[in-house]
């Protein structure tokens, strides 16, 4: 368990500390579906603001950036809903803070509400089409799922996983329970995939080893 773990158990122990039985069952219930609402955002954001991720992977690995078409139809939406809009090369002003506030949002009337008034049909189309992508990614993921005893690096990544891209091969990407600090550390084709994910050992080993230099683009 890392140092941030070992913290969240202390602060879980602590806030329960001379409640009744019945006072923790229902902070316990409480907490439990404000994760299930953190996480079901987490899933939305990733998918309606997928451009705020993309921006830093086309910095970091080159890769396209949203293109003028895509830019125009996501500030629709931002427009809509009164987010920042993106600029003219597709980056969002406020990275991530105004647009989660509005996944959370979402999230909390389709988990708490259960349902939705005045949806708009954009809002409709995208979301409907979420729960199927996140599926579709996760039979690439899970079979290449690494978890260590120790971190990667203390205090901050406790996990590794190779990602399949269906365009472009595969990304091997280090995290911890944030998503937002996950971070791509190798991309690769098809035959990089395979080699990765049959010698899994060595590339944690090399992973651990060239970490920083790997995030920095120098690996």
């Amino acid at each position: 368990m890392n140092r941030f773990k070992r913290e969240e158990a202390r602060k879980h122990r602590k806030v329960r500390e001379g409640l009744t039985a019945d006072q923790v069952k229902a902070r316990d219930e409480r907490e439990t579906v404000t994760s299930r609402v953190d996480e079901r955002a987490r899933l939305i954001h990733a998918y309606l603001f997928g451009e705020e991720y993309a921006f830093m992977h086309a910095d970091a690995f080159g890769e396209p950036r949203p293109s003028a078409e895509e830019i125009v139809t996501k500030n629709a939406y931002r427009k809509e809903y009164g987010l920042p809009l993106l600029d003219e090369e597709g980056k969002a002003p406020d990275f991530q803070e105004a647009t989660m506030k509005h996944c959370v949002a979402i999230a909390h009337k389709e988990i708490v509400d259960q349902g939705f008034e005045n949806r708009s049909p954009m809002l409709e189309k995208l979301t409907a089409e979420l729960h199927e992508l996140v599926e579709s990614q996760r039979s690439e993921r899970k079979p290449f799922e690494y978890r260590p005893d120790k971190p990667y690096m203390p205090g901050q990544f406790d996990a590794i996983y190779l990602e399949k891209e269906l365009a472009s091969g595969c990304r091997l990407i280090a995290f911890d329970d944030d998503p937002y600090r996950a971070v791509t550390v190798l991309k690769g084709d098809e035959p990089m995939f395979t080699l990765l994910c049959a010698n899994l050992n060595e590339t944690v080993t090399y992973i651990e080893s060239n970490l920083e230099a790997l995030v920095r683009g120098e690996g």
